[in-house]
């Protein structure tokens, strides 16, 4: 693996131009680089060049539901993603949390507060019709779509994760009160069931578990389940 200069000195020879130089006396911080188009990413020190063993938490084992029902099926499937979620972010420094190596600025917590909203979105708000909870009542989604994104990077990581841990507990809660065949209508006017909301957060938190597990073997080495 190639150490932070000489992956600089990589993309420099491939038309890449140094933007920011934001590494610290203490060899701490990455360098802001951009592509011919224009487009801004950051060249960190990977975990072996920071002198750190890498953690290897290995293979989660999966819950029993492999002859279930399609209740238990989904419901399982879905909180073995939920943990792996937390898991994933356990002991992650509050740096590489909110720090981002990708042009989109995608950090850690940014994926973890994501998905707390997805939870209450879909369960809270959207299938049991309940008013949204905070934060996302009073966020300002009109001035930043995004919101949830970048307001993760001003706030301790076990915060973000406990407001996770807290939408999931009130998406079990209103899951486990109503039948799959249970329905609402969003915004747009389309109806949805408890069946398809289980299925696309399998889905939605499945995907960007596996975001997170890039984030995280890039921040600090970390890889496994």
């Amino acid at each position: 693996m190639l150490s932070r200069s000489e992956e600089v000195a990589r993309l420099t020879s491939l038309g890449a131009t140094v933007v920011r130089d934001m590494v610290r006396e203490d060899g701490r911080g990455w360098v802001v680089m951009a592509d011919p188009a224009g487009n801004e990413y950051c060249v960190e020190r990977g975990a072996a060049e920071r002198g750190e063993a890498p953690v290897d938490s290995g293979e989660r084992e999966l819950p029993p539901i492999h002859a279930a029902d399609e209740r238990a099926m989904l419901a399982g499937r879905l909180d073995w993603y939920r943990a792996g979620v937390v898991a994933k972010v356990a002991g992650l420094a509050q740096e590489h949390a909110t720090r981002s190596p990708l042009r989109s600025g995608t950090t850690p917590a940014g994926l973890v507060k994501h998905l707390a909203l997805v939870e209450d979105s879909w369960f809270t708000h959207g299938l049991a019709q309940q008013p949204e909870p905070q934060p996302w009542a009073g966020a300002p989604f009109d001035d930043d779509p995004d919101w949830e994104f970048h307001s993760a990077a001003d706030e301790p990581l076990a915060e973000t994760v406990a407001l996770y841990e807290t939408a999931c507990a009130r998406s079990r809660e209103v899951a486990s009160v109503h039948d799959l065949g249970h329905s609402a209508t969003n915004a747009r006017g389309r109806v949805f069931t408890l069946r398809w909301v289980l299925l696309h957060l399998v889905e939605e938190t499945a995907r960007h578990l596996g975001h997170l597990d890039v984030l995280c073997e890039l921040a600090d080495g970390r890889t496994g389940e």
